[in-house]
């Protein structure tokens, strides 16, 4: 029995020793375990707050565009009407023009079109709410009250085009058959 109790008393000696001897490399691992377990504990709060900020930015992104969205759909609804406001106005300059008296022009080749007061009314006012510049209200003032001439038509046309957004640049560069005062196929609206 005093040879079991020596083994173990000399085993515990072992372990003391290498204790002692390996307690440098023992702290250094459970320091260095420490260390991992704060770093995961560490990365776990890091990606709990960037999914925080990751789901708040994604709200703000959705109402942002939300009302982008919003304010795209408004701004094309402004333009169609603003466009529907300018082809009435060309319209309207197409009547007014049709029915002036020119001296170039023989009785009978020029068809008048037909419009009404409450059109031309209408057409001002949408004109008026919806155009960004003056130039268009400006065009067709002079054809209604200045007794325009047939190719004052391609400034109208002009400034409708420039109002709506498409390019600058004229298209129609012919003055001389810029208005069409009959077809050889008209029908007889009456």
């Amino acid at each position: 029995m005093n040879g079991i109790i020596a083994i173990l008393q000399i085993l515990s000696l072992l372990g003391i020793a290498s204790l002692f001897i390996f307690r440098k490399y023992l702290f250094s691992y459970s320091s260095e375990k420490g260390k991992n377990l704060a770093t995961r504990e560490d990365i776990e709060e890091i990606t709990r707050k960037i999914e925080n900020v990751k789901s708040e930015y994604l709200i703000e992104l959705e109402t942002v565009r939300v009302e982008l969205s919003k304010s795209l759909h408004q701004k094309n609804e402004v333009w169609i009407m603003k466009r529907n406001a300018c082809l009435k106005a060309l319209n309207l300059a197409n009547a007014v023009l049709s029915n002036y008296e020119y001296t170039n022009i023989s009785e009978g080749d020029m068809t008048p079109q037909r419009e009404s007061i409450e059109s031309a009314r209408s057409c001002f006012n949408e004109l008026a709410c919806t155009c960004e510049g003056s130039e268009v209200i400006q065009q067709l003032k002079k054809i209604m009250f200045e007794n325009g001439t047939l190719d004052s038509i391609v400034d109208l046309r002009n400034a409708v085009r420039k109002e709506l957004g498409f390019e600058t640049e004229s298209i129609d560069l012919d003055r001389d058959c810029a208005f069409i005062g009959k077809i050889n196929c008209d029908i007889d609206r009456s």
